[in-house]
């Protein structure tokens, strides 16, 4: 029998678990070893209560984080003392308060969430159950609200240790997520064996090494693999998030695969399919754009006086849109990654973390990514740039398109961009207007200009013989503080207008 905390099963009856069993053996022999229980491992002979294994997780996640170590281990079935294998009657099965399972329970208290796997086995002829707990990602792990640490064998307040503190959130400064641990130790051929290694070289122009050690030194130097403590390898977060042959294979990113969604029609109650990623970003980018665009609605277009059906959004502003998301993301948030929803109406793309630029610099602003170790990666693969100019490709097609401003939602930790392509720029709401105007002006700056009555006009499709409608929406997004007079000394004719802040909502 088999538990799996915070992650999802992989098939029916069949649960996530982070190691082998016989991986697990290997790692029981060298627990035996040790002299004494320390900071990252706990042995226990039989029951715990609910709260003291939510209080164990918080303490020996957060242990793990300040030793540096991947996981720690609460195992039952061994004596503390002497470390004699006497078996256990411990059972995961148990409830926690109020009669709830106690894995969901756990979930709930344990915040933020972290990867942990309970699994039972027979070990020496007994019965175990090992409790794997992976370190504390960006910020300490509390269970009920409280913050734990291990001093030595037992648990304590972090916050009566403030030197241990100190030095907690410093470790989550000094190694970003990307490169942490995503594996156990793996050997060299186990470690090529779950990536897909070859894309790495293909996509960057690398001639393919011709040993195995040539090709981990490259996968060493890109920061998809670090060495492990004596020997062999830890695949990284982000070697798992970009190379991944499985990302199933790795709990601390798994959930970050980018998940499809098409909808039959403009609303999530209708009927939809929903496609998840298996493999990592650089391997499956082509396949996850290529689908995209299959399941698009087409418009019509008449070029040349010929009608041809067009996907809504070409494949450059979805690359973009998408790249966006994968790169931006928040990748310390657990349990959830990138979205794509298509509708018949629009495209929502949403990731989880809130963006760092601010809206009113999307376009024209200097970029900033929180993940620079992974934007640096997919840029050298050809999959992003790092100039930053993903959102001047977006402004331009949406311009040039007619088609409304984007809808940018960057709040309660993620970020979503919606594109609409059937939607009348006759029907917007006065909302959807000021967004608009906005978005126009904040086009116009990038282009080093400025929006007049005339590029106005132009971007809203009005005629010219209606340009008090023009004068109409000037006025209403200079009272709504969206857009400003660039030069107040000129005549009413010949003005022209600046971005002055995010538009009221």
């Amino acid at each position: 029998m088999r538990g799996a905390g915070a992650y999802r099963c992989k098939g029916e009856g069949e649960s996530m678990t982070m190691f082998s069993e016989e991986r697990l053996e290997e790692i029981l022999d060298a627990l035996i070893a040790l002299k004494a229980e320390t900071e990252v491992v706990e042995f226990k002979s039989n029951h715990l209560s609910p709260d003291d294994l939510g209080e164990y997780i918080s303490a020996l996640a957060n242990a793990a984080a300040l030793q540096e170590k991947p996981h720690a281990f609460l195992v039952f079935g061994i004596r503390d003392g002497d470390h004699e294998v006497v078996g256990t009657t411990f059972d995961i099965d148990i409830k926690g308060k109020g009669s709830e399972d106690l894995l969901p329970w756990l979930n709930r208290q344990v915040h933020p969430r972290v990867y942990f796997d309970f699994n039972e086995m027979v070990f020496r002829d007994k019965r175990v159950v090992v409790l794997t707990i992976q370190a504390a990602n960006s910020t300490p792990v509390a269970f009920a609200g409280k913050r734990l640490i291990r001093v030595g064998s037992h648990r304590k307040r972090l916050s009566e240790h403030p030197e241990l503190e100190r030095r907690l959130w410093l470790s989550f400064q000094a190694l970003p997520f990307e490169l942490r641990p995503a594996s156990d130790v793996l050997s060299d051929e186990a470690a090529l064996r779950l990536l897909s290694w070859e894309t790495y070289f293909e996509l960057t122009d690398i001639a393919v090494p011709t040993t195995i050690d040539e090709r981990l030194d490259y996968l060493l130097s890109a920061g998809f693999v670090t060495p492990a403590d004596v020997t062999g390898w830890h695949i990284t977060n982000m070697g798992a998030l970009l190379l991944a042959k499985d990302l199933d294979d790795f709990p601390s990113v798994e959930r970050k695969a980018p998940r499809v969604i098409q909808y039959d029609g403009k609303s999530r109650a209708d009927d939809a399919t929903e496609q998840k990623g298996v493999r990592g970003y650089a391997a499956a980018f082509p396949g996850l754009l290529n689908y995209t665009v299959r399941r698009m609605p087409e418009v019509e277009e008449f070029p040349d006086g010929i009608r041809r059906s067009v996907p809504a959004l070409p494949q450059k502003v979805l690359r973009e849109l998408i790249a966006n998301a994968l790169i931006h993301q928040d990748l310390t948030v657990t349990g959830s990654g990138p979205m794509v929803e298509l509708f018949s109406n629009r495209i929502e793309v949403t990731n989880p973390g809130e963006s760092l630029v601010d809206a009113i610099h999307l376009i024209d602003g200097q970029p900033r990514s929180r993940n620079e170790k992974l934007a640096k990666q997919m840029s050298a693969m050809g999959i992003c740039d790092e100039r930053g100019s993903g959102w001047d490709q977006i402004a331009n097609f949406i311009e040039e398109s007619g088609l409304p401003a984007p809808e940018i939602e960057n709040a309660d930790g993620y970020m979503r961009v919606i594109v609409h392509w059937d939607k009348p720029l006759s029907s917007l709401s006065k909302d959807e207007q000021l967004n608009m105007i906005f978005f126009h002006s904040l086009v116009m700056k990038s282009r080093r200009d400025r929006v007049t009555n005339a590029s106005l006009r132009k971007r809203f499709g009005i005629p010219e013989k209606d340009n008090a409608k023009v004068s109409r929406l000037i006025r209403m997004g200079i009272n709504e503080g969206v857009i400003k007079i660039y030069d107040t000394s000129v005549g009413a004719k010949a003005r022209s207008y600046v971005p002055d802040s995010a538009p009221k909502r």
